[in-house]
């Protein structure tokens, strides 16, 4: 029996507020790289400081080569983006924990 994902997506159109994983308590977020405020690498690794056990991907529609080299979490193209490629990445970092 499939175990259901808790997800918070979080993407430029929306305000981030990192108070929502603690409140969500979710098995993953989603995070766009481009974001006003707050971008997605910098806040995957303040997700991955605070709570641990909370796996993050990274999106983008831009392509890769547009991205910094180093990122905090993986990352998926937004076209790419499904429920299968969101479990790979709990279960991945569910066996980095």
């Amino acid at each position: 029996m499939a175990r259901t994902l808790r997800v918070v997506v979080v993407d430029d159109q929306l305000p981030f507020r990192i108070a929502l994983v603690e409140r969500v308590n979710p098995d993953v977020v989603v995070l766009d790289m481009r974001m006003p405020g707050m971008d997605g690498p910098t806040a995957a690794r303040v997700i991955a400081e605070r709570w641990p056990s909370v796996a993050v991907v990274l999106c983008s529609s831009h392509s890769r080569d547009d991205l910094p080299v180093e990122l905090a979490a993986p990352f998926v193209p937004k076209e790419l983006l499904t429920a299968a490629v969101l479990q790979d990445a709990v279960r991945e970092h569910a066996n980095r924990l």
